[in-house]
């Protein structure tokens, strides 16, 4: 769509009260913020009026100002909008918050989005890095009763994942150590597609003598190379959102969207680029037009990929958002490697 550099210029002045106001922005508010324009409030609304028929801006009910719709704030994204650099200052805090991240996957994303959330003050969303290459690289058997084993797998996404399980027999410490390396020689670097009913025969018929007692650790082993592929996704700050009003229509939604891990996944996933805006029917809320997301995708060893995501009303700062984000997934990258 082409449209006249004026109506640039209104169309951003629009999106960027509305932003900071929450309210419908009329010429007059409009006229002070474009005192360089020495255009007459006429003239504003007349323009004003060619960018509704457009479908770039709407008047909502009787209110004489107006607001962006989707696909004004769209047009504003991809066409007008100039992010704001980091200060030095900012760049530090970041910087300084990130390396106090775990560089296990799970805690990191947790972390992560509890660090985002308080940051902007809004809804934030991660998701761990996931990738088909994922495997168990060691299993570590630990004795935590007479009866009951902890099975340990480290994975080569640098996270570690334990499952408790316990034997009919009590089993003595070489039993254990002969059982820890004949997990570490048939299922280490096994890549959990793998994992095929002959290769689990194999090493069942391995356990010799111990088999019948040393099958639930077998068992373990096997759910834990199954769950290198399993994506954990969090949410923080949903108290956030209730400042907005005009999200109210949206509460439900979205109260079902963080309790959706699927969902939430979906959204983190939308695209491979390094930084991306959602909105509108991007959403596929019922209400889709008034809720936003800002997503970056961040790198992992292996070449996984993780998520980040901001959600709020789609009147978000994107100029501030969108570079403060950008530079928390690159740190969070190099905590990672």
């Amino acid at each position: 769509m082409d449209i006249s550099d004026r109506k640039r210029l209104i169309l951003a002045a629009v999106v960027t009260l509305h932003s900071s106001s929450g309210d419908p922005v009329g010429s007059k508010n409009l006229g002070s913020f474009l005192s360089q324009l020495s255009v007459s409030s006429a003239t504003l609304r007349n323009e004003m009026s060619e960018l509704t028929a457009l479908g770039l801006l709407e008047q909502p009910h009787t209110s004489a100002g107006r607001v962006p719709t989707t696909d004004g704030v769209r047009f504003y994204i991809q066409n007008l909008m100039h992010t704001l650099p980091l200060t030095d200052g900012e760049k530090r805090a970041i910087r300084s918050a990130v390396a106090g991240i775990d560089a296990d996957p799970s805690k990191a994303a947790r972390a992560s989005a509890k660090l985002l959330s308080e940051m902007f003050s809004l809804a934030a969303v991660a998701s761990t890095p996931v990738g088909s290459d994922v495997q168990v690289v060691h299993f570590k058997l630990l004795r935590v009763g007479r009866y009951n084993l902890a099975v340990l797998a480290v994975t080569g996404a640098g996270s570690v994942l334990t499952r408790g399980t316990r034997v009919e027999a009590e089993l003595s410490d070489p039993q254990l150590e002969a059982l820890e390396q004949l997990l570490n020689r048939q299922l280490a670097f096994v890549y959990r597609q793998d994992l095929s009913a002959a290769l689990l025969r194999h090493t069942a018929s391995c356990l010799g003598e111990l088999r019948e007692a040393a099958m639930p650790v077998l068992t373990a082993a096997v759910e834990l190379i199954k769950e290198t592929g399993y994506v954990e996704t969090c949410a923080e700050g949903q108290q956030y959102l209730l400042r907005f009003r005009e999200l109210d229509s949206s509460l439900k939604d979205l109260l079902e969207f963080f309790c959706d891990s699927a969902a939430i996944r979906e959204k983190l996933e939308a695209s491979p680029r390094r930084v991306s805006v959602l909105l509108g029917p991007d959403m596929g809320f019922e209400r889709s037009d008034t809720v936003a997301m800002v997503v970056s995708r961040y790198r992992a060893p292996g070449g996984r990929m993780g998520g980040l995501g901001i959600v709020g009303p789609q009147r978000l700062n994107y100029p501030y958002i969108i570079p403060r984000l950008r530079y928390f997934s690159e740190q969070l990258e190099q905590v990672l490697a």
